[in-house]
């Protein structure tokens, strides 16, 4: 019952009443088909599929009600979002950058990171399980050769993210509610002290960083996803918006 509660409250304060009440059906009829694990893991032997419901991933934090979900960012989506970021550099190097995924979940993003040389890949989870499967991908992913840059995965709150002294690229991917997200943006203009680029996919409360002094949008659009990516992805869509910020 307890269970219950909580993934109704969930659902009001992400979908309204009229969307819990639309959503009930299509929760009684989904099947098992995202149990079955991405062509990503298969491939590497890692745990980042799956979705698991904002409800199901409490840990007592005070924020826990704002969390949406967890689901690993398509692949080929990711890549094509650092390829965009990267042509918007300039004569700056990504050598000099510290990479930082608000709410990694799993650790998918984390480890597609790696594969570039950032300074270093960090990731911020607030549930402990998902830290430690994170980790565990990461010594995965290590062990295979597959890091060109070093890892670390912070069990902490991601809408206080400790920020480097040098450039920065955070990467949010619907972790949570849009009082989270103005949360998030306060926080990093209050306390960012070098550049700071963000990426946000399923950019949803983009105004809650345009509204931040020193934000400015250089990017926004949609990402289209691999053939491999549309068949393996119930969640993904490709009308999700994406926007990609600028702090200097």
């Amino acid at each position: 019952m307890r269970l219950l509660w909580r993934k109704l409250r969930w659902s009001l304060v992400h979908r309204g009443l009229l969307g819990t009440l639309k959503a009930v059906p299509a929760a009684l009829n989904r099947g098992a088909a995202g149990d079955k694990p991405h062509p990503f893991d298969q491939r590497y032997g890692t745990d980042t599929s799956g979705v698991i419901g904002g409800a199901l991933l409490a840990t007592g934090h005070p924020h826990d009600i704002y969390i949406t979900a967890y689901a690993g960012i398509p692949p080929s989506r990711f890549e094509s979002l650092l390829e965009r970021w990267r042509s918007t550099l300039g004569a700056a190097r990504i050598e000099d950058y510290t990479f930082i995924d608000l709410g990694c979940g799993k650790g998918r993003a984390v480890l597609l990171a790696s594969r570039l040389p950032f300074r270093e890949v960090v990731g911020i989870e607030i549930n402990p399980q998902l830290a430690e499967t994170a980790q565990r991908n990461v010594e995965r992913w290590k062990s295979l050769g597959e890091a060109r840059s070093s890892v670390r995965i912070v069990v902490g709150d991601a809408t206080e993210p400790t920020l480097p002294g040098g450039p920065s690229l955070l990467f949010l991917y619907n972790a949570f509610a849009e009082s989270l997200v103005h949360r998030l943006a306060r926080n990093i203009g209050r306390s960012h002290s070098g550049p700071v680029d963000l990426i946000y996919q399923n950019a949803n409360s983009t105004e809650a960083f345009t509204a931040q002094l020193g934000f400015r949008e250089v990017w926004l659009g949609n990402v289209t996803l691999s053939t491999e990516d549309v068949t393996a992805e119930d969640v993904a869509s490709p009308e999700d918006l994406t926007a990609l910020f600028r702090c200097d």
